[in-house]
């Protein structure tokens, strides 16, 4: 038997859904019903299929233009649905899901349960995620089964904060957007694999490293890769440069790097300390935050790698960051998106 796929095509009405009792309403018969809902988590906007509906979520498949062997998570609203789909006989799985859901963790468990080939691409394993957001809840209570909800944008490119970047990024291909702001936190989850030891974490986040360690008493291995990587990376039309420096940055050396490019091609991103510095000499900056304040500099990554694609000028140059602890996912991120990492110290 043939089946045929059909995604929303351009032009088709895309339904703007308020995050009231009536929009939520709708989004869930959406839902239900095979469609596609984009709506917001605390870090950002994630495509909503019915995970137990292959047709739907092979749809997300073909909007995102995500190749089907790179697995998706699974979104439920509590322990008991996740346990329907997700082993939880190891203990440590337990205890960072009590401690840390809902919140802003994935945790790669051993698969039960049955669950459309699509979502896990024929992989033993499962990605579960209990995402803490009064929406993304809700949402997933009215559906009342699990949704998978991989950002909401086209693969290779900078994840939506806003609605109006779920628009702009997906135009009408999908069928609606709860419009529930922007989202909080502005970096994607931490995704640990818990299936054997040692204990793996596959993509860094806002849960760091050394907290995961310090809680549950063991080591972690960063299976990632901080250097710019074409099968991970954006696809950006800027050519972006990323300076590195384990000592913090020194806005002389940062600027003999800039003069190498020409001042006048370069847009210069850098920490609120070091702006002034960069700005009296006629540098055009976009300025982070502060270092004393990674929380908020990781809410400006996403917005930051959106602007830079509407800047005039041929560069975009980043000054080195601090590392270690939030840094080190917003560095992975800035890594990911950059054409050239240059170590500068």
């Amino acid at each position: 038997m043939l089946v045929i796929f059909v995604v929303p095509s351009e032009g088709m009405y895309m339904q703007l859904l308020k995050p009231s009792d009536e929009g939520l309403r709708r989004a869930a018969i959406i839902l239900r019903s095979g469609g596609l809902v984009a709506f917001p988590t605390e870090t950002v906007y994630g495509l909503g299929a019915l995970a137990s509906d292959a047709a739907a979520v092979h749809k997300v498949f073909l909007v995102k233009r995500r190749p089907t062997s790179s697995p998706l998570t699974l979104h439920v609203s509590g322990f008991e649905m996740a346990s329907k789909y997700a082993s939880f006989t190891n203990p440590d799985s337990m205890r960072l899901a009590e401690r840390y859901w809902p919140g802003p963790l994935t945790i790669i468990l051993p698969k039960k349960g049955v669950l459309p080939y699509e979502v896990t691409a024929g992989r033993r394993a499962l990605g579960v995620r209990w995402p803490a957001h009064p929406v993304a809840e809700s949402l997933i209570g009215m559906v009342g089964d699990p949704l998978v909800a991989p950002s909401a944008n086209v693969s290779g490119r900078p994840p939506p904060l806003t609605p109006t970047d779920v628009i702009d990024e997906l135009d009408d291909r999908i069928d609606a957007v709860i419009d529930g702001g922007e989202t909080p936190y502005g970096i994607e989850s931490t995704v640990v694999d818990l299936t054997s030891k040692p204990y793996r974490v596959l993509r860094p986040g806002l849960i760091t490293v050394e907290e995961l360690e310090q809680f549950l008493g063991t080591r972690f291995v960063k299976s990632y890769s901080m250097t710019p990587s074409n099968v991970e990376r954006y696809i950006l039309s800027k050519k972006i440069v990323f300076l590195k420096c384990s000592s913090g940055a020194d806005p002389e050396k940062v600027i003999s790097w800039v003069d190498m490019l020409h001042r006048e091609r370069v847009l210069l991103v850098a920490l609120s300390e070091n702006a002034m510095k960069y700005r009296e000499i006629g540098l055009e900056v976009r300025v982070l935050g502060s270092r004393r304040d990674p929380q908020g500099v990781g809410r400006e990554i996403f917005k930051l790698l959106r602007e830079v694609e509407k800047t005039v000028k041929e560069y975009v140059v980043i000054e080195p960051l601090p590392e270690g602890g939030l840094w080190e996912a917003i560095n992975y991120r800035l890594i990911k998106a950059s054409s050239q990492v240059v170590e500068v110290c």
